[in-house]
């Protein structure tokens, strides 16, 4: 059977400011209101590889040195979302995933084969083409010279899915990174390396622009 996610289009609201959480949300925080499914209330489902703590904190110190240095003077999201994202299955949907989907999701997820890993971030970036100049706004974000090992878990991921018939075709070109801050002036620079050890990878539910996230599922890494 091949799921169908008919997701409909949505008029996306206009982008307002708001000021981010500085610390982990409560439980109660963490709670979602989705009263009618409005059309203001748009969903991602996401597949990532979320900073723990510590590490979050290190990238939140390099982040606010970056920002300060490019001129940006927006309002940074908390660092704990700080993530590398494996594989998108919709992108801010007037919808949520059904139950059955969701659980389909999670089931594929959890027959993804693969040993812990560790990831070294060392450079901050622009995405877009070198020396392109642009009025927009756009991902500010840290790479990793080597990052097969993200490459690989994106690749079984999507294999478990394409399985399970919830994605299909080959895998999309995948540049592992963790996206910053959206900013226009370009960024370029070498930072200190950052190691973390990857034990798990996540299946995210967000509600874009209200900085709620809710783990649908946690899967940890084993051989």
């Amino acid at each position: 059977m091949q799921f169908d996610f008919g997701f409909a289009g949505v008029e996306r609201p206009p982008r307002r400011v708001a000021s981010r959480a500085k610390h982990a949300p409560s439980s109660a925080a963490q709670q979602f209101e989705f009263p009618g499914f409005d059309h203001l209330q748009e969903h991602s489902f996401y597949f990532a590889v979320v900073l723990d703590g510590s590490i979050a904190a290190i990238v939140d110190q390099v982040r606010r040195g970056i920002a300060e240095r490019s001129g940006f003077e927006g309002v940074l999201d908390d660092p704990m979302h700080l993530h590398v994202t494996l594989l998108c299955l919709c992108r801010r949907s007037g919808k949520p995933l059904s139950i059955e989907l969701e659980q389909a999701a999670v089931e594929a997820a959890r027959s993804v084969r693969m040993s812990p890993f560790e990831v070294t971030l060392d450079r901050a970036m622009s995405f877009g083409k070198p020396g392109e100049q642009t009025s927009g706004r756009r991902p500010v974000v840290l790479k990793t010279h080597s990052g097969e090992a993200l490459r690989a878990l994106h690749e079984r991921l999507h294999g478990g899915l394409e399985r399970a018939r919830i994605v299909g075709g080959r895998p999309y070109a995948f540049m592992p990174h963790v996206t910053l801050f959206q900013h226009a002036a370009p960024v370029e620079e070498v930072v200190p390396c950052i190691r973390w050890d990857v034990r798990e990878f996540r299946l995210i539910h967000s509600l874009h622009g209200k900085s709620q996230h809710r783990v649908v599922a946690s899967f940890p890494l084993r051989a």
